[in-house]
């Protein structure tokens, strides 16, 4: 976890003037949580799981009519079993499946070609932010599941000195290409930009007092306006821990106890339990399943509101 002294910029909408016709779309959908709790690991054991189990979640979420699903798992070495064909099988048919990448020193587990990382990539115009975090290379899913899933995303954090949150990137850089946070992925996608150029805009600014200059205040996302500061952080509304979503246990799911009917049309996101690897924020110790649910519904709500 990289340590860094900032304070979170504004996440703001496109100027009043933007003509009235573009009416921006509507992608806001109800977020809830699935999680391998405790209730879970004591019927199925802890992980790692076979990954049929996986590929079952996913089958019945796409059955049930989700928005999309993003699994907050890595999957990072292929194991050649049936487990892992049930599970690309299962994205490739539901073509709404998202997983997590992360930074690594180096290549670890399969070494994706330029051509993965040019379409894992965001398509971008303008400098971006001076201080992204930056990576020598990134945990993907193993080579199967990586070409069957609809798309990647990264979940990084900024604390303070205190090992308190104080922001959450919406982009960072690996070999020369920016990659989204998870919940800009999801956002791309649920506002139909996936594929889009996406603009950094520029800010006039004076270095040392005198120098004049220019750097990125701002990602463009269509109509919508996310202010950002030098990190690629913009502000995210944190909700209260363990009150902001609806949560559900993955054993309760998988054995019939959650009706499917509540995931339709909901953006469903999937990941262990782990207090161990709770992040200390302003309103309590938060899970990185919330962090990525907080960091999606800022950009809903300014997204339905881009005169705000």
């Amino acid at each position: 976890m990289i340590t860094a002294i900032l304070l979170l910029s504004s996440l703001q909408a496109m100027a009043a003037d933007a003509p009235a016709a573009a009416a921006a779309p509507t992608v806001t959908a109800p977020i809830r949580l699935i999680v391998i709790d405790e209730k879970t690991t004591r019927t199925w054991g802890p992980l790692p799981w076979p990954r049929d189990r996986h590929a079952q979640l996913v089958s019945l979420l796409d059955r049930a009519g989700v928005r999309a699903i993003a699994l907050r798992f890595y999957y990072r070495d292929a194991r050649g079993d049936a487990g892992d064909n049930a599970l690309v099988a299962a994205a490739k048919k539901c073509g709404r499946v998202f997983t997590e990448i992360g930074k690594a020193p180096g290549v670890e587990g399969w070494n994706p070609t330029d051509t993965w990382l040019d379409a894992a990539a965001l398509k971008t115009t303008g400098k971006a932010p001076a201080k992204l975090f930056a990576s020598d290379g990134l945990q993907v899913p193993f080579e199967d599941l990586a070409r069957a899933i609809r798309g990647v995303g990264s979940i990084d954090v900024m604390v303070n000195r205190q090992k308190k949150l104080q922001g959450l990137p919406l982009v960072i850089t690996c070999r020369g290409r920016l990659f989204p946070s998870l919940a800009l992925r999801l956002f791309l996608y649920l506002s139909d930009l996936e594929g889009q150029a996406l603009a950094f805009e520029q800010g006039r600014i004076t270095r040392y007092g005198f120098l004049p200059g220019t750097e990125a205040r701002a990602l463009l996302l269509g109509r919508t306006h996310a202010s950002l500061d030098a990190y690629g952080c913009a502000l995210v509304n944190l909700t209260a821990p363990g009150r902001g979503y609806p949560v559900d246990s993955f054993v309760d799911v998988l054995t019939g106890k959650i009706r499917p009917s509540v995931y339709q049309g909901a953006v469903v996101i999937v990941g262990a339990q782990t207090p161990e690897l709770d992040v200390e924020t302003s309103t309590g110790p938060k899970s990185g399943l919330e962090l990525v649910a907080d960091q999606l519904t800022a950009l809903f709500r300014f997204a339905e509101d881009p005169g705000k």
